[in-house]
C-alpha cells in the first residue's frame, strides 16, 4: 500500500466512466439494432458514429482519456498487484491478464483520439462490425507454423476468460470492491447483469475464433460487433440479442458504479465497509 502512487485511485475512476461511455454508445446502438432492424455494431464502428453527432467529439474526448486511463489503471494493477491477487500461477495469470486488458483499452483509446483528431487509421472496416482488424489478425496467424493450432488455444483462452466473467456476474464476485451505499445495494442485481452479460459476449468472441481454427476459415472470427451479429442470426436471434445488448447498457452502469465507489483492494483498510462485507453481515444476522 506505501509503494502504491497516489495517482492510482483516480486514475481508475476516470477509466471506468470512459470505459462506460464506450460501452453505453455500443450497446445503445445494439439495442437500436435488435428494435428496428440493421446490423449491430462493434467498438471501434460504435466510436466512429460519435463523430456525426453534435456531441461526438465531446464524447470521443472523454472516451479517449477515460480508456487511456484505465489502460494505465490496469498495467498498475498488474504492477503493484493492486487488486491483491497474490503471488503463484494464478495470480501470475491474474495479473497477464491485467496486462492485456490494459493493452487492448490502451489501444481503443488511442483509436478514440485518433477520431477525435480527424485521423483515419486501419479498422474494421465499412459495415464489419469492427471485426477487421481481429480477421486480418486471424488470417496472419493461420498462415504461420501451428498458427491455426494458436487461433485455436487463443479461441480457448477468450472462452475461459468469458466464463470468469459470467461467473462474476453471477456469484457477484465484484462486491468486494465496491463501497457499500444504498445505491450500491439497490443496483446490484442490475449490476450483476451487466457482468455476466459482457463476459457472456467475450465468450462468443472465443468461440468464433475456434470455429474460425476448426473450419480454417479467418473470416468466421470477429469481435464485439461479430459476436453481437451472430446473436442475431440465432434461433430468438431478436430477443438475444436484446438481452445482450441491454447487459452491455448494465455494463456500462457498472463501469459509472465502479468510477464513483470502486474500491481498490491494495488501498483501502480492513474497516472499510464493502458491499460484500455489509451482505455477508446482513445474510448471517
Amino acid at each position: 500500500m506505501d509503494t502504491t502512487p497516489a495517482w492510482v485511485v483516480p486514475a481508475m475512476r476516470i477509466g471506468f466512466f470512459g470505459r462506460g461511455l464506450t460501452y453505453a454508445v455500443t450497446g445503445g446502438l445494439a439495442v437500436s439494432a435488435a428494435l428496428y432492424g440493421g446490423q449491430a455494431e462493434g467498438t471501434t464502428e460504435a466510436l466512429e458514429s460519435l463523430r456525426g453527432s453534435p456531441w461526438g467529439l465531446a464524447a470521443l474526448a472523454a472516451i479517449a482519456l477515460g480508456l487511456a486511463c484505465y489502460a494505465v489503471w490496469r498495467l498498475m494493477a498488474a504492477a503493484f498487484d493492486l487488486d491483491a491477487h497474490g503471488g503463484g500461477a494464478k495470480g501470475a495469470l491474474a495479473r497477464a491478464g491485467q496486462v492485456v486488458s490494459g493493452l487492448i483499452h490502451l489501444a481503443l483509446g488511442l483509436y478514440a483520439g485518433s477520431l477525435l483528431l480527424g485521423i483515419r487509421v486501419g479498422g474494421g472496416g465499412e459495415g464489419d462490425g469492427g471485426g477487421g482488424g481481429a480477421r486480418s489478425l486471424t488470417a496472419w496467424l493461420m498462415q504461420q507454423p501451428y498458427g491455426t493450432w494458436a487461433v485455436a488455444a487463443a479461441g480457448l483462452v477468450v472462452i475461459g476468460a468469458g466464463g470468469y466473467y459470467v461467473h462474476k456476474g453471477v456469484s457477484a464476485g465484484f462486491r468486494d470492491k465496491l463501497h457499500f451505499t444504498p445505491l450500491t445495494r439497490r443496483l446490484d442485481p442490475v449490476l450483476r447483469y451487466g457482468v455476466a452479460a459482457q463476459g457472456a459476449v467475450v465468450g462468443i468472441i472465443g468461440v468464433l475464433l475456434v470455429w474460425a481454427a476448426w473450419t480454417y476459415d479467418p473470416d468466421k472470427a470477429g469481435g464485439l460487433g461479430q459476436a453481437l451479429a451472430a446473436l442475431r442470426g440465432a434461433a430468438f436471434g431478436q430477443a438475444l440479442l436484446l438481452a445482450v445488448a441491454a447487459g452491455l447498457l448494465a455494463f456500462a452502469l457498472f463501469c459509472w458504479v465502479m468510477a464513483a465507489y470502486g474500491l481498490v483492494p491494495r488501498c483501502r483498510s480492513d474497516e472499510t465497509p464493502t458491499l460484500a462485507r455489509r451482505l455477508e453481515a446482513q445474510a448471517g444476522a
